[in-house]
C-alpha cells in the first residue's frame, strides 16, 4: 500500500465485521508504514450506508476500535442520501492543516507565500 507519502487517511467502512476486521488491518498497516513520523497524520472513519438499519455490529464497536487508535473523529455516511460526506473530508482536511499549523517553519513558510511542500511530494488522502 502506499501510505509511506500520504498526509491523511480516511478508513471507510460498513457496519459489518468483516468491514471493521479489514479497517483494522489497514490501520495497522499505515502506523508501520508511518512509524518514522508519529503525529504527522490524521486520520477519520467514515461509517458508510448509515441509511441501511440491517448491522452486524454497532456504532459502539466501531467507537471502540477508533479509541484503541486513538482516532477521534468517526463520521457516519450515507452517499446515497448525501449524509455527512462533505463533512469527512472537511474534518481530515482541517485535521491536516492543524499538523502543519504547530510547526512554526511551515507556518512562516506559509506566511511568506512559500510553498510548504517539495516540488516532488503531492498532499495525498488514501
Amino acid at each position: 500500500m502506499y501510505f509511506r507519502d500520504s498526509d491523511a487517511l480516511v478508513l471507510c467502512c460498513t457496519l459489518q465485521q468483516w468491514a471493521l476486521d479489514e479497517m483494522e488491518k489497514t490501520m495497522d498497516a499505515y502506523l508501520r508504514a508511518k512509524e518514522d513520523e508519529p503525529g504527522t497524520f490524521s486520520v477519520v472513519i467514515s461509517v458508510n450506508k448509515s441509511d441501511v438499519h440491517s448491522t452486524e455490529i454497532s456504532m459502539a464497536q466501531v467507537r471502540e476500535v477508533a479509541n484503541k487508535y486513538k482516532i477521534k473523529h468517526v463520521i457516519e455516511t450515507s452517499a446515497l442520501n448525501g449524509i455527512n460526506v462533505n463533512k469527512v473530508f472537511e474534518t481530515v482536511a482541517t485535521m491536516a492543516l492543524n499538523v502543519i499549523s504547530a510547526d512554526p517553519c511551515l507556518v512562516d513558510k506559509l506566511e511568506r507565500g512559500e510553498s510548504i511542500l517539495p516540488v516532488t511530494k503531492k498532499c495525498n488522502i488514501m
